[in-house]
């Protein structure tokens, strides 16, 4: 009897289908296996994110303390100019009268030295443009008087 069932699917066109749900069906042991396998990726995923992170504090926690040791240096310095140029006054070598006085008048010297030889506006709109062009801005604002006027004389008479 076997046999002749052996040879009516030997010669039959029909082939036996396995249902679609018994081919993707999975044993309890292999779903488990599967769910381990899974959780044990998140599992170290979950592992490297946290080191990786903490890595991270503690990079930031050290950027951030070098940063207000910085800031706290540079605000120690500032005080300090603070203290020597405002409280302190020092004396420093002015060129114009050639002796040593406070800061403070040494810089106005030399900005009075500055202002006092440049050339006026109404002196250079009195000039053409080729005229104007053989100097600098530089030149006509700072010794455009001396340089280009040929005036020697300081407008302002003082100190300076």
């Amino acid at each position: 009897m076997f046999n002749s069932i052996i040879d009516w699917l030997a010669w039959s066109q029909y082939t036996p289908v396995i249902p679609k749900f018994y081919v993707n069906a999975k044993s309890l042991e292999k779903a488990n296996i599967e769910l381990a396998c899974r959780f044990d990726k998140l599992i170290h995923y979950i592992q490297y994110v946290v080191d990786n992170y903490n890595i991270l504090i503690k990079d930031y926690n050290k950027f951030k303390e070098e940063t207000n040791k910085k800031l706290n240096n540079l605000q120690n310095q500032i005080d300090q100019i603070k203290t020597v140029t405002v409280e302190n006054d020092p004396a420093i070598y002015d060129p114009s009268i050639g002796d040593y006085i406070n800061s403070q008048e040494a810089m106005r010297h030399v900005y009075q030295q500055l202002s006092v030889f440049g050339q006026k506006v109404s002196e250079m709109a009195e000039q053409t443009v080729e005229e104007a062009a053989k100097n600098t801005n530089d030149e006509h604002s700072i010794i455009g008087n001396y340089l280009i006027n040929g005036d020697k004389e300081p407008r302002a008479k003082g100190n300076a």
